[in-house]
């Protein structure tokens, strides 16, 4: 269990909290109260803004809007079938990279990681010229003219996913580029395409993040997006209402503007709304900056700087969490199969 937030020095820090052992069965009530148990122990019960789970279902989007298509199976089954018939046998592989130009592996893909189906598509559509030679000097059955061209109408689909799955699982990425990036693969998906390239389920299955609240808040006060990404201007003037009430709520004498604490003139007393409209009317910045740098130097604000804290620090999807889990992969091998739980959980 994992812990995501940004210190008082506005850097996103990332926490190990707890490296369960469970004896019980898996249920959602066992998970439930070792949740509830872990932030109870930490104090961060009141605290909470989100809770990730792991990325099952970002996969499943996939598989099932995209790769569960008859077609684009039986398409993937193909491919892998070829693959198998060059990879297994010396005189096939001999023969193939006789006819091949550039040479290379041949990846079969595996069923649990997406993106090896677009490696097993992108390298046979690269080597078409070898395989069909090959094919015919081996008898092998080829691959039929129309699926050679659903091949290179997909690719470009899968790469704009793989692109943005690449993105969004880097450390300093936020929760707020997540409409952004949906938004580039609706784009994409909108291009013409065979009616059979599953690109409808694809479609069908987006979820859409305008219709969350902490999505919402979070883009907003992103300084790269703001309000750009939203397609419905009524989800974004009511997400800009909600941010305005949950801002009104922190203004207290510690978090009125500096300056008024100096000066108190009546016209130095800006209210929240004029603040939020300011902030929505400065130009947005380059993609490339630092947006809790950004927001570190917003001192005159803070009732929407410490609402950038709280919604800017949940990640879109929990990177941490699967790199500790390849951590206590390589700490309890084989080798090491007997060590303490409580000896195993400190390493981690």
């Amino acid at each position: 269990m994992t812990s995501h937030y940004i210190n008082k020095e506005f850097v996103l820090q990332h926490l190990c909290l707890d490296v369960p052992f469970p004896e019980v069965s898996h249920t959602t009530k066992n998970i439930s109260e070792f949740l509830t148990s872990v932030l109870h122990k930490w104090e961060l019960g009141q605290k909470v803004v989100a809770v990730l789970q792991d990325n099952a279902r970002n996969i499943l989007v996939l598989k099932e809007g995209f790769l569960s298509n008859k077609i684009i199976n039986n398409l993937v089954y193909s491919c892998r079938k070829l693959v198998g018939h060059f990879k297994y046998s010396a005189r096939v592989t001999e023969v193939l990279k006789t006819c091949q130009i550039t040479s290379g592996t041949y990846p079969r893909g595996t069923p649990i990681r997406w993106n090896t189906t677009l490696h097993v598509l992108k390298r046979l559509y690269e080597q078409k010229r070898s395989i069909l030679l090959a094919s015919a000097e081996l008898n092998i059955p080829e691959m039929a003219n129309c699926q050679w061209t659903l091949i290179e109408n997909i690719i470009p689909i899968l790469d704009v996913l793989d692109s943005v799955t690449n993105h969004i699982s880097s450390d300093h990425v936020t929760t707020a580029e997540v409409i952004s990036l949906i938004n580039v693969i609706e784009i994409e998906l909108e291009k013409p395409a065979p009616a059979c390239s599953g690109l409808q389920g694809l479609k069908n299955n987006l979820y859409n993040y305008e219709n969350s609240d902490i999505q919402t808040s979070a883009i907003l006060l992103d300084p790269r997006f703001k309000e750009t990404p939203f397609k419905d201007k009524a989800k974004a003037n009511a997400a800009k209402h909600r941010l305005l009430e949950e801002a009104s709520t922190l203004q207290s004498p510690e978090h009125l503007f500096a300056h008024s604490k100096i000066n108190s003139d009546k016209d130095d007393h800006r209210s929240i709304a004029e603040t939020l409209k300011q902030y929505f009317s400065e130009e947005m910045m380059t993609p490339d900056c630092s947006v809790t740098e950004y927001w570190r130097r917003r001192d005159h604000c803070k009732p929407l700087q410490t609402l950038s804290k709280k919604y800017l620090c949940v990640p879109p999807v929990p990177v941490f969490s699967e790199i500790l889990f390849s951590t206590a992969g390589f700490i309890c091998d084989s080798k090491r199969n007997r060590l303490d739980p409580h000896r195993v959980k400190m390493l981690i």
